[in-house]
């Protein structure tokens, strides 16, 4: 019986790292841990916790980081996303790539989506986010594949993140309807 909402937000981190380590089997070299207190000296952010840090590269071998909040049912609050937000702006962009990961255990809600899309930046899709639907099945977007009209493939955070706007952050897609009699 879980109690604690310590344990709780336990299980989410392994159910997403169980994810992240299915998705991106074939990357190569990478690196977590779980847990951490972030603070920096000359950076403008305050000391946060993460619930996930993930180290690796991307295709054309420059570093990426991901940094993340996992959630069982509990809501990603504003200052989640800003301290996340806050941490991503502190690396140099042309040395590393940083990613900010949203987890849940359940589905987000409007604000919650809302929320996190603030995290994005203009130019690059930075966001990824994981609720119930990418985090249950063996492949990650099973459950996707109605709604973006096809198969869809992830192989990198850049691809989890492409796959995050499609999801959460663009307009439905819209079903054209021919005319009557045709």
């Amino acid at each position: 019986i879980l109690g604690h909402h310590n344990e709780e937000g336990s299980i989410a981190v392994a159910v997403t790292l169980q994810q992240l380590d299915t998705t991106l089997s074939l990357v190569g070299d990478q690196l977590y841990s779980t847990a951490m207190e972030l603070s920096a000296e000359g950076a403008d952010i305050e000391p946060c916790e993460t619930d996930l840090v993930y180290l690796t590269h991307n295709r054309d071998g420059k570093p990426t980081l991901l940094i993340g909040e996992c959630k069982t049912r509990l809501e990603i609050t504003q200052e989640d996303v800003k301290n996340l937000t806050k941490v991503a702006n502190a690396f140099p962009e042309d040395e590393i790539d940083v990613y900010i990961l949203f987890s849940k255990l359940s589905k987000f809600s409007q604000e919650e989506i809302k929320r996190c899309q603030e995290a994005q930046e203009e130019h690059r899709d930075r966001v990824i986010m994981l609720s119930e639907d990418e985090l249950e099945p063996y492949f990650i977007y099973e459950r996707a594949e109605k709604k973006l009209g096809g198969r869809v493939f992830a192989h990198s955070f850049e691809d989890l993140a492409r796959n995050t706007r499609k999801l959460f952050f663009a307009p439905p897609l819209a079903v054209e309807k021919s005319p009557q009699g045709n």
